[in-house]
């Protein structure tokens, strides 16, 4: 037995002997290996033949994949690609690789980022700027051509002379003869066959002036009531009433476009049973029977489709020239006060007017960016439309520029990344021309 014991122990250090000449070996083949792509890989680019050379770098690669190794690489790919653009996608892929294993090198970053730009891809563009920062790279450079990527855009090519803001997902345009429908994409939904289109509501239904007359239509085109005069304006169907302006006085209308009651000199869509109404010179909130049921006011401030009430804020003026921040009920939520003010949204970040310029206070009274524009717009996904200089562009919510001042006109943006905009100049005597904002990226 103690022999037995002896023998086993000599074979097994034998065997350990061998195991580690053979490691010796196998790794120094590999250095020597290793060694020599490297040193080809160097030649093959002295030489021009950079196919070769990216061949040999990656066998190199594949036994030691430092950033060194990559980038030189990359090197070749670059003078190859200078000859032949057909190897992008390849460029491409292994920039991809390097950077899962070396996700901060600014250098690969902005490689990955240039051929992504000239393959006119802009969303992998910005996901691969998005990502470094994401995986903590501090680099300004790479910071702002990512918002700028986030807020690129495009003006889609048709044009409008007026519309009415978004009330479920579409707008109401005209050509300056008739009447239409959009979407937020700019995707006709209607033709230009209305001399009137009135604002959807969530089911469709709208006010309309055709051939045959102003109808109340759902939204298979059905009519539901026929008005016995030419509408001009009105507000959204809610609550079983819509607005309608006859003549000089607006009263409100049921389903079957039946006058209900009115006399008002301007009136707003309903909201849970209520609505904002003008009459004899003061604001005042009514219900679906007419009743009035809030304090006498000075203004309140509705949006275009009539509505005065976001969440449960409601900007008005018990006074002239001293707007507040009310709730759903007419009681002030805050002690700020402001010359002017504009609609609250659901980002619930409302511009107003101080001394002639305009900043932004949140639905609790909370002044965010203090007024510093010549006009502004109410923040809405985020974006915000301000005005310096007689042209218009957008903020976000840090008060950073992120779309330059070039219009003369703007609307709010909407969840689909899309806003109308005027082109013009402020003062031209030519026609209004409004266009569709598109973001390439969405919001």
């Amino acid at each position: 037995m103690k022999g037995l014991r002896i023998f086993t122990i000599v074979a097994l250090a034998v065997l350990t002997a061998v195991g580690w000449v053979t490691f010796a070996v196998d790794t120094g083949t590999g250095i020597v290996s290793y060694q020599s792509s490297i040193s080809e890989a160097d030649q093959y680019v002295e030489e021009g033949l950079y196919q070769r050379a990216i061949l040999k770098y990656k066998e190199a690669i594949a036994q030691n994949n430092s950033e060194e190794n990559w980038a030189k690489m990359f090197h070749a790919y670059d003078l190859r690609y200078q000859e032949d653009a057909g190897i992008l996608s390849d460029f491409i892929a292994d920039l991809q690789s390097a950077l899962a294993l070396h996700p901060r090198n600014i250098d690969f970053i902005q490689k990955l980022y240039e051929l992504h730009m000239v393959s006119n891809d802009i969303e992998s563009a910005y996901d691969c700027l998005s990502t470094a920062i994401e995986n903590g790279v501090e680099d300004e450079n790479i910071r702002k051509e990512a918002q700028k990527l986030k807020y690129s855009y495009e003006l889609d090519y048709h044009t409008y002379t007026a519309f009415r803001s978004l009330s479920a997902s579409v707008y109401a345009v005209s050509n300056g003869e008739k009447w239409g429908y959009i979407d937020t994409a700019g995707e006709s939904l209607a033709d230009y066959k209305y001399f009137y289109a009135g604002s959807l509501n969530d089911e469709k239904v709208r006010v309309c002036d055709t051939e045959l007359g102003s109808r109340l239509l759902d939204g298979d085109g059905m009519v539901l009531g026929i008005f016995p005069f030419t509408v001009t304006d009105s507000g959204v169907f809610a609550d079983g009433l819509v607005p309608v302006l006859n003549g000089e006085k607006y009263s409100y209308y049921n389903s079957f476009a039946k006058e209900q009651f009115g006399g008002y000199d301007a009136a707003g869509t309903f909201q849970d049973g209520l609505a904002a109404v003008q009459k004899d010179g003061a604001w005042f909130l009514i219900d679906t029977s007419g009743a009035e049921k809030s304090d006498k006011f000075a203004d309140i401030v509705t949006d275009n489709n009539g509505r005065y009430l976001t969440g449960e804020v409601m900007v008005a003026a018990k006074e002239a020239g001293k707007y507040q921040l009310f709730d759903e009920k007419g009681k002030p939520v805050s002690d700020f006060t402001a010359d002017q003010m504009d609609i609250c949204t659901a980002d619930g970040i409302i511009a107003f007017e101080k001394d002639g310029k305009w900043g932004f206070v949140d639905a609790s009274g909370k002044v965010v960016i203090e007024p510093c524009y010549e006009q502004a717009k109410s923040f809405s996904c985020g974006l915000a439309a301000v005005c310096q200089s007689g042209r218009w562009g957008f903020i976000n919510s840090s008060n950073e520029l992120v779309i330059e001042y070039r219009f003369a006109g703007a609307d709010y943006f909407n969840s689909a990344g899309t806003c109308m905009v005027r082109g013009d100049a402020p003062d031209a005597d030519d026609e209004i021309l409004w266009q569709l904002l598109v973001l390439n990226l969405g919001l």
